[in-house]
């Protein structure tokens, strides 16, 4: 049995966001845990892959098919270790977008992040590399890549990257992340 925090984007406290016009059914919990038997899930009882209800601790979840609950049924997932449970919501989410837009992007992103936690970093460097096609410039895509990089070993490209995400315009925050990430990868040459 896992515990999922789940929070959609809007602070509620549930499993799914998503439009009130939507037809599913949400699990609420007051206390914003959901007991998740994720170990127990099937191909099947993953959103997206198939056209039945998700299967979560024994209740019936309709999940609607939109690019943004993939994305944030993936990134709850990856958050939580699920990495192939991620990996599945994301490539079922780049079905909805055109596959040469900033927003597929953002999902090779993810994609590639979860596949650098889940420990392939080939296919972690493959899925970022598009991503940085796709969304050249973007200080969150060039930390991601970084980051895979450096844990490749290759500290080199690295910190190119890096020093690429500093002149992009970055958040205080993603600025500071980059400061860091440079400090530790000088320190590993």
């Amino acid at each position: 049995m896992v515990l999922l925090p789940v929070a959609n984007r809007y602070g509620s406290r549930c499993l799914l966001s998503g439009s009130t016009q939507l037809t599913r059914q949400i699990l609420f919990i007051g206390c914003g845990l959901l007991c998740c038997p994720f170990a127990g899930l099937s191909q099947q009882g993953i959103p997206g892959t198939q056209n039945q209800p998700t299967v979560i601790g024994g209740l019936a979840l309709q999940i609607p098919e939109s690019v943004t609950n993939q994305v944030e049924i993936g990134d709850t997932a990856l958050r939580t270790g699920h990495y192939d449970f991620a990996l599945n919501a994301y490539r079922k989410a780049l079905e909805g977008v055109d596959q040469a837009s900033k927003s597929a992007g953002f999902v090779y992103a993810r994609i590639g992040e979860a596949y650098r936690r889940k420990g392939d970093i080939a296919l972690s460097l493959t899925n970022l590399r598009k991503a940085k096609d796709l969304h050249p410039g973007n200080p969150t895509v060039l930390i991601l890549l970084a980051t895979a990089l450096n844990q490749k070993g290759d500290h080199a490209a690295a910190t190119t990257e890096l020093k690429a995400a500093l002149k992009s315009s970055p958040s205080k925050e993603e600025e500071q992340r980059i400061r860091q990430l440079l400090g530790s990868v000088g320190a590993q040459k």
